[in-house]
């Protein structure tokens, strides 16, 4: 009888060329994946193929997505989906620019956006989310009375932003679009009608106003930019949460991969 040494998906860096050891040979010299019929030799083939698979679809890594040009529409966003982007660096040039992104939202429970403070960054932003389709989900002006930069709030208790969003954020996984603008910038809709219950408070999370355009899917927006803010502070940096898979998710199947194949088997004599 001989004895097969395991076989290991060994993962140096999700989605890397050197993605696995799997022994082709015995002690002999001889290939198992030659043995006609050894399950051995099927159970190698098969989890060499989901390991490739897994290896191509994992995210090469988290990272933060460099803006390029975005608009200020659904229609002419920057799409940055299947980057698995952890946060998004850019620059509002100009009083009233937008900067929109297309994103994915892998856990929308755990989503979040923050904007967070930046040496010659846009000190009084606002942050703001829509469906697949442009329609408003929802938006935050200001942390605190204090603090003038956006967060947009997870529904978990890692929640970053330090408040409860009611309720309000995505409830299913998809593309969403996620947009940035100086205060006291507004989407609207085709007829001009806001798509947000605007609050008195600009610490308020807020959702989509049904009373005027909130059924509706964003047109435009109202240039209502506040006079005061230093135009020549333009750069962003978002960080993101829920846009990007565990990395528990690749362990679990790089260990059970161990666990099926870690276990020495011994093969039944071949016949003479």
């Amino acid at each position: 009888m001989v004895e097969a040494p395991s076989a290991v998906c060994y993962f140096l860096t999700p989605k890397c060329a050197a993605f696995a050891f799997i022994p082709l040979t015995d002690y002999t010299g001889k290939g198992y994946f030659s043995r006609k019929g050894s399950k051995l030799s099927r159970n190698l083939f098969i989890y060499a193929a989901i390991c490739v698979g897994f290896l191509a679809n994992f995210p090469a890594s988290a990272e933060i997505v460099n803006a390029t040009n975005p608009g200020s529409l659904p229609a002419t966003a920057q799409d940055v989906t299947n980057t698995f982007a952890t946060g998004i660096d850019g620059n509002l040039l100009g009083a009233t620019a937008v900067n929109v992104f297309e994103i994915d939202i892998l856990d929308p429970l755990a989503f979040s956006a923050t904007t967070v403070p930046l040496i010659s960054g846009v000190p009084d932003t606002k942050l703001f989310l829509f469906d697949g389709t442009g329609h408003a989900v929802y938006e935050n002006d200001d942390i605190t009375g204090a603090n003038t930069l956006s967060c947009l709030p997870s529904a978990i208790a890692s929640n970053p932003c330090g408040f409860s969003g009611n309720g309000l954020g995505p409830f299913t996984a998809g593309n969403y679009f996620l947009a940035i603008t100086r205060s006291d910038e507004a989407p609207w809709d085709s007829l001009n009608n806001y798509l947000f219950n605007e609050a008195a408070d600009s610490t308020a999370v807020n959702g989509p106003d049904f009373s005027a355009g909130g059924a509706n899917p964003i047109a435009g927006w109202d240039d209502g930019v506040y006079t005061a803010p230093n135009y020549d502070l333009t750069a962003y940096e978002i960080d993101l949460t829920g846009t990007s898979p565990e990395p528990s998710t690749g362990w679990l199947m790089a260990g059970a991969g161990a666990v099926l194949f870690g276990l020495r088997r011994r093969l039944s004599p071949r016949k003479a």
